[in-house]
Formats: C-alpha cells, sequence, structure tokens
C-alpha cells in the first residue's frame, strides 16, 4: 500500500512558515508598542513633576525655560501619541495579516483530512478487494481438493 501524501503539503508548509513569521512580526510590534508607551509614560511623569517644582525665589528667566521645557515635553507627548497610533495600526494589520494566513491554514488541514479520509477508505476498499480475491483463491483450491 502507498503511503498518503496530500497534494497541497507544500501549500501548507509555507503557510505555516508565514504563520511564524507573522507571528515574530506581531510579537515585535507589541515590543515596540510597549516601548512607546513606556516612553509616554515617562515623558508624562517628566512634565508632571515639572510643574509640581516651584521655588521660593522664581525669576523671569526660570518660567520662561520651565515653558520651553513643558512645551518640549507637550510636543514629545503629542509625537509619541501619534507614534502609538501608527503602530496600533500596525499591529491591527499584521493581527489581520495572521488571522487571515491561520484561516487559510485551517483551509488547508480541513482540505487534507478529507483527502486522508478518502485514501483510508480506498485503501480499505483495496484491502478488502485483496481480502475477498484470496478467500476466492483459497474456497476456490478447497473445492478442486474436494
Amino acid at each position: 500500500m502507498k503511503r498518503f501524501i496530500f497534494s497541497l503539503q507544500s501549500i501548507l508548509s509555507i503557510k505555516e512558515s508565514q504563520k511564524s513569521i507573522c507571528e515574530i512580526h506581531l510579537h515585535e510590534t507589541r515590543v515596540k508598542m510597549q516601548a512607546a508607551i513606556n516612553t509616554l509614560d515617562s515623558v508624562k511623569e517628566s512634565l508632571y513633576k515639572s510643574q509640581m517644582r516651584l521655588n521660593q525665589s522664581i525669576s523671569i528667566n526660570y518660567l520662561v525655560q520651565r515653558e520651553k521645557y513643558t512645551n518640549k515635553l507637550n510636543a514629545q507627548v503629542k509625537s509619541i501619541g501619534n507614534t502609538i497610533g501608527m503602530i496600533q495600526e500596525e499591529l491591527e494589520i499584521k493581527l489581520n495579516n495572521l488571522k487571515e494566513i491561520a484561516r487559510e491554514i485551517k483551509k488547508l488541514e480541513k482540505h487534507r483530512e478529507k483527502e486522508y479520509s478518502l485514501w483510508t477508505e480506498e485503501a480499505d476498499r483495496e484491502e478488502q478487494k485483496t481480502l475477498d480475491e484470496i478467500s476466492l483463491r483459497s474456497t476456490g483450491f478447497s473445492v478442486i481438493l474436494n
């Protein structure tokens, strides 16, 4: 009996490789997202601390420098917020790609299961046919001997 060979195995293997690569890219994007969130938290904390600091002797120079620093931090918050938005979009795209590949793999696996069940049915039929032939031959010999 010949062994089972799935006709679309190469495509299934490629899809499984693509899925692995997608999972790696998704993980990298999630790490990038977490880093951006951590940076945003750090900048917000610096902004909060700068707004809470007040000296006894406040000079105009200090207020100007503080205003520049606060504006710089607010610009960073806005920039990081935009970056997080772009990373979220990228994350959604990669997640959708991963879902699509997983669906394709599932379809191919179902197709493989159908092909395998047809192959086993055919193998069972061939085996039964062989057994029937053996049975007929052995009964034929026993009839001839009697």
